[in-house]
């Protein structure tokens, strides 16, 4: 009996000390988080779903935010596999929305601001130019987007190669001293080696990108949908299997 209690006695001490050196430190971690006293924010979460995390680039422990919060120069965003969030920048008036394991950099320079697209995917709500406004661009390895005056889907990979689609207005490109733009009409994917530039087959007019849609997916509510812009040769065919799985994936991410 006291042979047990002794093993009982020493796996507790064990954990208790696990657990005491933790909290301690936590604790020493938290003091030392970065203080933002008379520093200027740069944007705010305005809204999200489920976990959204900060840190900045000098630290290693992530924290989570809540709506509302100030954003600052220096931050890393991370989205977990389930969570979503739009970040509005202040000096800019855009409006950013990242989707599910999404990470980008917040960074301010003598040049403006600007995000550095890590990997995920996002979407830019445009401003159009506006007095007074600052301009932001998007930074992926030795390239520059500006995202002041276009409606902008990018994605990125592992790969680091960034497939761009335009929505509405022009995304001017930077590679080097290249300078590219992409309209609506175009898509791209962008890699080291340059940017590869393709025509869209059709062109969503309705619903838009980033619009708000409220369906039962249990119920399969219709959506209308529009388009245009097709070849004279496109053919259309129907794939009930591929709906029904587009259907199901809905209502596994509504459950």
């Amino acid at each position: 009996m006291s042979k047990y209690l002794s093993r009982l006695l020493l796996a507790f001490c064990i954990s208790a000390s696990f657990f005491f050196a933790t909290e301690d430190w936590y604790k020493r971690t938290k003091s030392r988080r970065v203080d933002h006293t008379g520093q200027e924010r740069i944007a705010q979460l305005q809204d999200l779903k489920n976990e959204v995390q900060r840190k900045p680039m000098s630290r290693v422990i992530w924290e989570t935010i809540s709506k509302d919060e100030d954003l600052y120069a220096g931050e890393a965003i991370r989205t977990a596999s389930n969570a979503d969030a739009k970040i509005l920048f202040i000096k800019t008036g855009t409006l950013i929305e990242l989707e599910p394991d999404s990470l980008v950099v917040l960074e301010e320079t003598d040049k403006g601001l600007s995000l550095d697209f890590l990997k995920g995917n996002l979407f830019v709500k445009s401003t159009g130019s506006q007095p007074g406004k600052e301009s932001l661009t998007l930074k992926s390895g030795g390239s520059e987007i500006n995202l002041q005056n276009a409606d902008i889907s990018l994605s990125k990979g592992s790969n680091d190669q960034v497939d761009i689609q335009v929505f509405g207005g022009k995304a001017q490109i930077k590679q080097g001293n290249k300078t590219l733009t992409l309209d609506e009409s175009q898509s791209g994917s962008l890699n080291q080696s340059g940017l590869d530039v393709g025509k869209n087959q059709i062109q969503i007019t309705s619903p838009l990108a980033g619009d708000n849609l409220y369906v039962d997916a249990k119920k399969k509510e219709k959506i209308s949908l529009s388009w245009g812009n097709f070849q004279p040769t496109t053919k259309f065919t129907s794939n009930e299997a591929l709906r029904d799985k587009i259907w199901s994936e809905i209502s596994l991410r509504v459950a």
